[in-house]
């Protein structure tokens, strides 16, 4: 860091995840910081289709009077949310809440279409891979491209594109005819496996060879690999998750889990791979996919008809940190929003490994953190207390999760916020930040001043 932007980015080395490697979105966050317009406010489109800067105030109570007035006119379900894969945790909660418990309202998220690039450049994955010390163990890639990962396995299995799911039926189908099944698992863990098997019957292997362009041969010889692993792990990309009849191939990839008692063991299991910083963490807090699908994202002309339906929108507001992409540009109501790098907060990685977000850069003036969306906490500025309307409030407790302590409490009987600690005191000791619940505050109301005692 200097003069409060990123020289370099340094990875750790000794961190369990990466031990000292980096990725490329990791390396370029110097680059990342050169392009985001900082401390912004809120822009609203005007009647002759320009955008006029607004203060936050007046763009939170905007949107939440027409979120109100459109739900009164056309119903609930005519509001709905789109978030990412990269949110913390504590965004996801308050996102994933007030869409849906408060508004009641739907929220997709980033299973429905997260970073296609994880499919070729996921090297933290890829550096364990190649590091794995079990003898004789076996790489092999499933994929139509002879990508770098297919070069640098053991076996690859170029198939047609679109033959994936018909390839995993006909292996499924293959595997029962052979009886290379765990039957103790599938009778202790599963159901419906003799409906399974009876759909699978008409995938032979003269079908599964005529469609997916590979030999009988090699799919035969990827049945004895599967068979004859002690330990084996499936992992799949977006490839497969926004591919065609996506739900169904994945089902189909943890079906072949499941019939071999490849799960729930070290070494096993059905893995999705996803490319964004905190996707594990959009499924924790329900900012899942809620939407129905029906057609192919990769279709150029279904985009561009979802796109002419984004501009029809009564409301359509955007939250980024950039405000030149084409939803910025198209929107209603933009707020722009910092980056990882200035705020604090969590996240959950691949492994399932909780990792903590620090802030390293100073905010701008008009770069606010947390505040309350739905105006339930006012400070008075004749008193300087905070007032808390009950009415108003949408219970998302993210006053009370910024405290990492857990010290900051809800009152429900007197309806207020009650707090009393000297936890993280040491934040201040060298002048370097305010304890949390200063720097949190969202209406300056808690403050610290320095006391001589008498």
């Amino acid at each position: 860091m200097e003069d409060n932007r990123v020289v370099r980015t340094v990875p750790t080395k000794g961190y369990p995840v990466n031990d000292g490697f980096c990725c490329i979105k990791g390396l370029s966050l110097d680059k990342q910081q050169q392009t985001v317009k900082p401390n912004s406010l809120p822009k609203i489109r005007q009647q002759d289709g320009t955008f006029k800067e607004v203060s936050w105030e007046e763009g939170f109570q905007y949107v939440a009077d027409k979120l109100k007035e459109l739900q009164a006119k056309y119903g609930q379900e005519s509001v709905a949310g789109i978030s990412t894969g990269q949110l913390t945790m504590e965004e996801f909660a308050i996102f994933g809440h007030v869409m849906r418990n408060y508004l009641k309202a739907n929220v997709d998220g980033n299973t429905r279409l997260c970073m296609a690039t994880a499919v070729v450049a996921h090297p933290i994955l890829w550096g364990r891979v190649r590091q794995n010390q079990v003898p004789d163990h076996k790489i092999i890639v499933i994929d139509p491209r002879k990508s770098e990962t297919a070069m640098n396995a053991d076996y690859w299995y170029g198939l047609k594109w679109r033959s994936d799911l018909l390839l995993l039926y006909t292996v499924a189908n293959q595997l029962i005819e052979k009886d290379y099944l765990d039957h103790s698992f599938i009778e202790e863990h599963t159901e419906k496996f003799q409906e399974f098997s009876e759909f699978v019957k008409d995938y032979t292997l003269e079908k599964g060879a005529e469609g997916t362009g590979l030999s009988e041969e090699q799919i035969t010889e990827l049945v004895e690999l599967i068979h004859s692993g002690k330990r084996v792990s499936f992992w799949w990309t977006m490839g497969v998750n926004q591919g065609y009849e996506a739900v169904r191939t994945a089902q189909a990839i943890i079906n072949l889990a499941l019939m071999t008692g490849n799960i729930g063991k070290p070494g096993t299991g059905a893995n999705s791979i996803t490319g964004q910083c905190n996707a594990m963490g959009s499924r924790s807090y329900s900012n899942t996919a809620a939407f129905f699908g029906g057609g192919d994202f990769a279709n150029p002309a279904r985009r561009k008809r979802i796109a002419q339906a984004a501009k029809k929108l009564d409301l359509f507001v955007v939250q980024d940190i950039y405000d030149t992409i084409e939803s910025a540009e198209d929107c209603t109501v933009f707020f722009p929003v910092v980056p990882g790098l200035k705020k604090e907060g969590t996240y959950i990685n691949m492994e399932r490994r909780l990792s903590a977000m620090r802030q390293v850069l100073q905010r701008g003036e008009n770069e606010i953190f947390y505040t309350c969306m739905t105006g339930a906490m006012k400070k008075n500025p004749e008193t300087g207390y905070v007032e808390y309307d009950k009415e108003q409030c949408a219970s998302c407790y993210m006053c009370i999760m910024s405290c990492p302590y857990g010290i900051l409490k809800y009152d429900s009987i007197h309806q207020k916020e009650i707090m009393k600690c000297n936890m993280c005191v040491h934040r201040s000791e060298d002048g370097s930040a305010n304890p949390m619940c200063v720097e949190k505050c969202p209406m300056q109301a808690i403050t610290l001043e320095e006391v001589q005692e008498k």
